[in-house]
């Protein structure tokens, strides 16, 4: 029987939504979106584009759309009491 051996890098980023979506795209363009590297993206809610980190407007959408599809991303919710009132941010 032969062995199997796996290796996969993981990176966790934790940073604003264009400081990740920089940093995936540079990842992209040195091709460290190819499935070698797994990137979990720590992130709290709401985000400006929880759904869809990878846009801004620009004409990079596109590329930073493929860089994403690295990314897992973790939400992390964070109640607060106002007022003895449960409210969300």
């Amino acid at each position: 029987m032969g062995l199997l051996y796996l290796s996969i890098s993981v990176v966790i980023l934790c940073g604003s939504d264009e400081f990740v979506r920089d940093f995936m795209l540079l990842a992209h363009q040195l091709d460290m979106t190819n499935g070698e590297y797994v990137y979990v993206v720590v992130d709290q809610v709401p985000s400006k584009h929880v759904f869809t980190p990878w846009v801004a407007g620009d004409d990079q959408d596109d590329t930073a759309r493929l860089a994403f599809e690295s990314v897992l991303q973790v939400l992390v919710f964070i109640p607060r009491l106002y007022k003895s009132e449960m409210s969300y941010i």
